[in-house]
């Protein structure tokens, strides 16, 4: 694959820059009254996240009389004190120096622990993962430390309802009562779950990891799969004894014979870390604790991942789902200058309309992609990642390269018999944050549609070509060139905002269309202008 294939798509960039990072940080802005805190302002380049503490906080109708009230990041997260917080709300805070923690006691005795610096939270004994985590002030009086949450958060752990004033730099948060339902947990990601195996979830687990499993007599059957990557593997343990289970052989097992070990499943990450494992014990519903390379767990628990967590049979169920649409594919360099940012690369295994009877698609590039002309800022490069999917299922030469938030799971990935492609990317934390892509080269009458809905100066063009576009009330829209404009509108999801990119081109012959569309609650500026930018200049060579 020729270098100056992948970076011509990138030479609009230093035209672009400036233009789309006006457009998209004017709609951000603009939107950002809607919104329930999240980041509303333009971030810097910088690596280091500074704090404006330049803003009000109402809870309730009552100012927070305090500097630690909250503060606004570089990036445009806003975070609250947990303190004034809670106390606005009638909840009592207690802070615990020793442990290092904040006690939060709603009215109805509901119990959350903060502590600062960290990415989960408790909530009536149980750990959640917070989004952004939580920070901390330093009280140079006898106030103590105080704990700050993101504000958005707010909305979620105390169901009060948030609003940021952008303009004036005030930010409302309120709710009725102290009281928080006993529920309220399940609107977050949570650590672990605590799952008794009955002997028909460990069939269905079965199920799930191997081929033909059956039980049948008081055996279990299973066939291991064929899985072409290596990182995957099957092991039987017996005491401390391990023993590999071979690709395409079939195994049999007694139930109930303790002697008899459990079944291990397991996938790594390209330098041998685990990612995910998962027990089937042979004598299901008996063993109070399960064991491995991380130690033991006092829990009736059958499934971790490598950070030690225990996922649900559904979680894992979802994984496996999952595992066949996104492959790790090692690493892309961009450059900007004497800069190099490596970023980690997925790719997707789409459905082709045209593929042939008995062939496997191919989901990798031929070929190692060379490193690609474009800036990623600084600070960027945590946050991102690049994902990769082929436009043709047999040579894997074409392609498409974008890039989207880290963690983000492929939810389609399609190419259609006439070339047209659809992509669509989600956070598996919250599916409403999504990245949508779309490709119309060969579709005439869905290409014109397209053109006269996206851009206002064709709309009498393409009704003339008896295919008029829809009305969609954009919040706002800058012609980028002759043929791309940027743009913001509304969706029904209350509190998300949209951005997007659309490019053209038409002749007397008719056109073609794409477009890559971003929605989020927590709207970073810095990161929204990175994705899309790049986004537009790889668009051209799509369609």
């Amino acid at each position: 694959m020729e270098e100056s294939a992948l970076n011509g798509k990138c030479s609009r960039i230093l035209v672009l820059s400036l233009i789309i990072i006006g457009l998209l940080n004017f709609s951000s802005i603009s939107l950002a009254a809607d919104l329930d805190g999240r980041g509303s302002t333009e971030a810097g380049s910088s690596s280091v996240l500074t704090r404006d503490h330049a803003i009000a906080v109402h809870v309730n109708g009552q100012a927070v009389r305090s500097e630690h009230a909250g503060y606004l990041r570089s990036d445009g997260i806003l975070y609250v004190s947990v303190r004034g917080l809670a106390e606005g709300l009638g909840m009592k805070t207690e802070w615990k120096p020793k442990k290092n923690f904040a006690i939060v006691t709603t009215s109805n005795e509901q119990t959350f622990y903060f502590s600062p610096n960290k990415e989960n939270f408790w909530f009536n004994g149980q750990r959640y993962d917070l989004e952004f985590g939580t920070e901390s002030e330093v009280d140079a009086g006898t106030s103590g430390d105080y704990v700050m949450i993101p504000a958005f958060a707010a909305s979620k752990l105390f169901k009060a309802e948030v609003k940021w004033d952008a303009q004036t730099k005030q930010l409302n948060i309120s709710k009725k009562d102290g009281n928080v339902l006993a529920g309220s947990g399940s609107s977050f990601l949570r650590e672990w779950d605590v799952w008794s195996p009955e002997p028909s979830e460990s069939l269905e687990l079965a199920k799930a990891l191997f081929k033909n499993a059956k039980i049948a007599d008081g055996k279990l059957t299973v066939t291991v799969p064929e899985l072409r990557d290596k990182r995957n593997g099957f092991i039987v343990f017996k005491g401390t004894n391990e023993t590999p289970l071979q690709k395409g052989k079939t195994y049999t097992y007694r139930i109930g014979d303790t002697k008899a070990g459990n079944l291990y499943a397991y996938r790594t990450d390209p330098k041998g870390g685990i990612l995910e494992e998962y027990w089937i014990w042979l004598s299901p519903g008996t063993l109070k604790y399960t064991y491995g390379i991380y130690g033991r767990q006092e829990a009736p628990v059958l499934i971790q991942n490598k950070r030690g967590k225990i996922v649900s049979l559904e979680r894992m169920k979802k994984v496996i789902a999952d595992a066949g649409k996104m492959l790790d594919c090692g690493i892309v360099d961009f450059k900007s200058g004497d800069s190099v940012v490596q970023l980690p690369m997925y790719c997707a295994a789409a459905r082709y309309g045209a593929d042939e009877p008995g062939h496997t698609p191919r989901i990798r590039p031929k070929s190692p992609l060379p490193a690609i002309n474009f800036d990623i800022p600084r600070g960027q490069e945590t946050r991102l990642a690049a994902y990769w999917m082929n436009q043709n299922a047999a040579d894997g030469e074409t392609g498409m390269l974008f890039i989207a938030p880290r963690g983000w799971k492929v939810d389609t990935a399609e190419v259609g018999a006439n070339g047209s492609t659809g992509v669509r990317l989600i956070d598996p934390r919250d599916p409403k944050r999504h990245l949508r892509i779309s490709t119309i080269p060969g579709c005439q009458g869905c290409a014109i549609s397209a053109i006269g809905t996206y851009f206002s100066d064709l709309r009498q063009w393409a009704e003339d070509q008896t295919f008029p576009g829809s009305d969609i009330p954009f919040l706002a829209q800058r012609k980028i060139d002759a043929n791309t404009v940027a743009y913001a509108k509304p969706i029904s999801e209350q509190g998300y905002a949209a951005n997007g990119i659309a490019y053209q081109r038409h002749s007397q012959e008719g056109g073609v269309f794409g477009s890559a569309e971003l929605q989020l609650d927590n709207v970073s500026p810095d990161l929204v202008d990175t994705i899309l930018k790049f986004l537009a200049a790889q668009l051209p060579s799509w369609v």
